[in-house]
Protein backbone atom coordinates (compact mmCIF):
# COMPACT_ATOMS: atom_id res chain seq x y z
CA UNK A 1 0.00 0.00 0.00
CA UNK A 2 2.59 2.29 0.88
CA UNK A 3 4.41 1.71 -2.94
CA UNK A 4 0.98 2.40 -4.57
CA UNK A 5 0.50 5.99 -2.56
CA UNK A 6 4.24 6.81 -3.25
CA UNK A 7 3.83 6.41 -7.03
CA UNK A 8 0.03 8.38 -7.10
CA UNK A 9 1.88 10.95 -4.69
CA UNK A 10 4.56 11.73 -7.75
CA UNK A 11 1.77 11.07 -10.02
CA UNK A 12 0.09 13.81 -8.29
CA UNK A 13 2.89 16.28 -7.77
CA UNK A 14 4.22 15.67 -11.50
CA UNK A 15 0.55 16.42 -13.00
CA UNK A 16 0.57 19.67 -11.01
CA UNK A 17 4.05 20.93 -12.03
CA UNK A 18 3.60 19.72 -16.10
CA UNK A 19 -0.10 21.59 -16.35
CA UNK A 20 1.33 24.91 -14.32
CA UNK A 21 4.52 24.28 -16.43
CA UNK A 22 2.18 24.55 -19.74
CA UNK A 23 -0.43 27.37 -18.49
CA UNK A 24 2.99 29.38 -17.50
CA UNK A 25 4.84 28.16 -20.44
CA UNK A 26 7.80 26.58 -18.37
CA UNK A 27 10.67 25.02 -20.65
CA UNK A 28 12.70 23.99 -18.38
CA UNK A 29 10.52 22.43 -15.50
CA UNK A 30 8.49 20.18 -18.82
CA UNK A 31 12.56 19.18 -19.88
CA UNK A 32 13.07 18.26 -16.33
CA UNK A 33 10.05 16.33 -15.63
CA UNK A 34 10.96 13.99 -18.73
CA UNK A 35 13.79 12.67 -16.71
CA UNK A 36 11.60 12.32 -13.36
CA UNK A 37 9.31 10.31 -15.32
CA UNK A 38 11.71 7.97 -17.09
CA UNK A 39 13.47 7.71 -13.33
CA UNK A 40 9.84 6.99 -12.24
CA UNK A 41 9.31 4.45 -14.34
CA UNK A 42 12.45 2.52 -12.97
CA UNK A 43 11.60 2.75 -10.02
CA UNK A 44 8.29 1.03 -10.66
CA UNK A 45 9.74 -2.02 -12.38
CA UNK A 46 12.39 -2.75 -9.52
CA UNK A 47 9.05 -2.85 -7.21
CA UNK A 48 7.52 -4.76 -9.39
CA UNK A 49 10.72 -7.26 -9.42
CA UNK A 50 10.54 -7.11 -5.61
CA UNK A 51 6.62 -8.08 -5.45
CA UNK A 52 7.01 -11.17 -7.21
CA UNK A 53 10.17 -12.27 -5.45
CA UNK A 54 7.66 -11.92 -2.28
CA UNK A 55 4.79 -13.55 -3.72
CA UNK A 56 7.04 -16.27 -4.49
CA UNK A 57 7.00 -17.15 -0.55
CA UNK A 58 3.80 -17.21 0.02
CA UNK A 59 1.46 -20.41 -0.33
CA UNK A 60 1.21 -20.92 -4.30
CA UNK A 61 -3.04 -20.57 -4.10
CA UNK A 62 -2.61 -17.29 -2.50
CA UNK A 63 0.54 -16.10 -4.39
CA UNK A 64 -1.78 -16.49 -7.49
CA UNK A 65 -4.57 -14.48 -6.19
CA UNK A 66 -2.56 -12.00 -4.78
CA UNK A 67 -0.31 -11.86 -8.08
CA UNK A 68 -3.32 -11.07 -10.01
CA UNK A 69 -4.63 -7.88 -8.00
CA UNK A 70 -0.71 -7.13 -7.74
CA UNK A 71 -0.43 -7.09 -11.42
CA UNK A 72 -3.71 -4.80 -11.85
CA UNK A 73 -2.77 -2.42 -9.39
CA UNK A 74 1.22 -2.60 -11.13
CA UNK A 75 -0.39 -1.95 -14.63
CA UNK A 76 -2.44 0.77 -13.83
CA UNK A 77 0.21 2.72 -12.58
CA UNK A 78 2.41 2.50 -15.43
CA UNK A 79 -0.58 3.67 -17.16
CA UNK A 80 -0.98 6.23 -15.15
CA UNK A 81 2.94 7.71 -15.81
CA UNK A 82 2.05 6.87 -19.58
CA UNK A 83 -0.39 9.22 -19.29
CA UNK A 84 1.55 12.01 -17.78
CA UNK A 85 4.36 11.07 -20.10
CA UNK A 86 1.82 12.23 -22.83
CA UNK A 87 0.59 15.32 -21.45
CA UNK A 88 4.07 16.55 -20.68
CA UNK A 89 5.11 15.56 -24.29
CA UNK A 90 2.50 17.51 -26.35
CA UNK A 91 3.13 20.40 -23.35
CA UNK A 92 7.32 19.69 -24.03
CA UNK A 93 6.14 20.47 -28.39
CA UNK A 94 3.95 23.33 -27.64
CA UNK A 95 5.92 25.13 -25.50
CA UNK A 96 9.41 24.20 -26.75
CA UNK A 97 8.05 25.81 -30.62
CA UNK A 98 6.62 29.09 -29.00
CA UNK A 99 3.51 28.08 -30.35
CA UNK A 100 0.40 30.78 -29.02
CA UNK A 101 -0.12 30.54 -25.37
CA UNK A 102 -3.65 28.97 -24.27
CA UNK A 103 -6.12 31.59 -23.86
CA UNK A 104 -6.77 33.21 -20.43
CA UNK A 105 -9.93 32.55 -20.23
CA UNK A 106 -9.09 28.57 -20.45
CA UNK A 107 -6.22 28.86 -18.31
CA UNK A 108 -8.25 30.69 -15.46
CA UNK A 109 -10.94 27.96 -16.05
CA UNK A 110 -8.66 25.00 -15.55
CA UNK A 111 -7.32 25.95 -12.06
CA UNK A 112 -10.92 25.01 -10.71
CA UNK A 113 -10.56 21.56 -12.37
CA UNK A 114 -7.04 21.23 -11.75
CA UNK A 115 -7.47 21.70 -8.04
CA UNK A 116 -10.39 19.08 -7.70
CA UNK A 117 -8.49 16.64 -9.55
CA UNK A 118 -5.25 17.12 -7.15
CA UNK A 119 -7.87 17.00 -3.97
CA UNK A 120 -9.40 13.08 -5.64
CA UNK A 121 -5.46 12.51 -5.83
CA UNK A 122 -4.78 13.42 -2.55
CA UNK A 123 -7.03 11.36 -0.65
CA UNK A 124 -6.37 8.50 -3.14
CA UNK A 125 -2.51 9.04 -1.84
CA UNK A 126 -3.88 9.43 1.86
CA UNK A 127 -6.03 6.06 1.54
CA UNK A 128 -3.68 3.88 -0.10
CA UNK A 129 -1.31 4.89 2.94
CA UNK A 130 -3.66 3.05 5.43
CA UNK A 131 -3.12 0.08 6.76
CA UNK A 132 -5.17 -1.87 6.05
CA UNK A 133 -7.24 -0.24 3.10
CA UNK A 134 -11.39 -1.54 3.33
CA UNK A 135 -13.40 -2.38 0.58
CA UNK A 136 -15.72 0.42 1.63
CA UNK A 137 -13.98 2.82 1.93
CA UNK A 138 -12.27 2.50 -1.35
CA UNK A 139 -15.41 2.32 -2.89
CA UNK A 140 -16.57 5.40 -1.71
CA UNK A 141 -13.86 7.24 -2.67
CA UNK A 142 -14.17 5.49 -6.14
CA UNK A 143 -17.23 6.77 -6.51
CA UNK A 144 -15.84 10.38 -5.78
CA UNK A 145 -13.52 10.13 -8.41
CA UNK A 146 -16.23 8.51 -11.17
CA UNK A 147 -18.06 11.46 -10.52
CA UNK A 148 -15.63 14.39 -10.51
CA UNK A 149 -14.43 12.04 -14.30
CA UNK A 150 -18.06 12.96 -15.41
CA UNK A 151 -17.46 16.53 -14.72
CA UNK A 152 -14.48 16.23 -16.50
CA UNK A 153 -16.51 14.77 -19.65
CA UNK A 154 -18.77 17.61 -19.84
CA UNK A 155 -16.18 20.54 -19.68
CA UNK A 156 -14.25 18.35 -22.27
CA UNK A 157 -17.66 19.04 -24.36
CA UNK A 158 -17.51 22.92 -23.87
CA UNK A 159 -13.65 23.00 -24.77
CA UNK A 160 -14.92 21.61 -28.13
CA UNK A 161 -17.90 23.81 -28.18
CA UNK A 162 -15.54 26.50 -27.63
CA UNK A 163 -13.08 25.61 -30.35
CA UNK A 164 -16.00 25.14 -33.12
CA UNK A 165 -18.17 28.55 -32.07
CA UNK A 166 -14.76 31.18 -31.58
CA UNK A 167 -11.80 32.41 -32.77
CA UNK A 168 -9.59 30.18 -30.67
CA UNK A 169 -6.21 29.39 -31.03
CA UNK A 170 -6.50 25.52 -32.66
CA UNK A 171 -2.79 24.71 -31.58
CA UNK A 172 -3.14 25.72 -27.89
CA UNK A 173 -6.68 24.94 -27.37
CA UNK A 174 -5.53 20.89 -29.16
CA UNK A 175 -2.90 20.48 -26.46
CA UNK A 176 -5.26 21.42 -23.73
CA UNK A 177 -8.13 19.23 -24.54
CA UNK A 178 -5.31 16.12 -24.64
CA UNK A 179 -4.56 17.65 -20.74
CA UNK A 180 -8.70 17.19 -20.13
CA UNK A 181 -8.57 13.75 -21.95
CA UNK A 182 -5.81 12.27 -20.33
CA UNK A 183 -7.06 13.68 -16.86
CA UNK A 184 -9.91 11.74 -17.02
CA UNK A 185 -7.64 8.22 -18.19
CA UNK A 186 -6.05 9.48 -15.15
CA UNK A 187 -8.90 9.23 -12.79
CA UNK A 188 -9.96 5.94 -14.31
CA UNK A 189 -6.64 4.59 -13.16
CA UNK A 190 -7.09 5.97 -10.01
CA UNK A 191 -10.36 3.88 -9.58
CA UNK A 192 -8.73 0.81 -10.87
CA UNK A 193 -5.73 1.46 -8.30
CA UNK A 194 -8.04 1.66 -5.25
CA UNK A 195 -9.75 -1.94 -6.33
CA UNK A 196 -7.30 -3.64 -6.97
CA UNK A 197 -5.13 -2.25 -3.85
CA UNK A 198 -8.83 -3.23 -2.04
CA UNK A 199 -8.38 -6.69 -3.26
CA UNK A 200 -4.85 -7.34 -2.84
CA UNK A 201 -4.45 -6.36 0.82
CA UNK A 202 -7.80 -8.00 2.09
Amino acid sequence: SLAAADNVHFASQTYKAVSDAFLQENYRVLRLTTHHIETAHKQLKRQRRREIICLRKIDPLLAIQKNTWYFHVSNNTEQMLYCIKRINDACIEHVGNNFPSLPKSLSEHFERYQKAFLVVMEQTEMLLSRQPLTYEDAAALRAKIEHEQHVFEQYQKQIIQLIQHHDTNIQAATVYLSLIQESQLLMSNLRHILRGMAKFTN
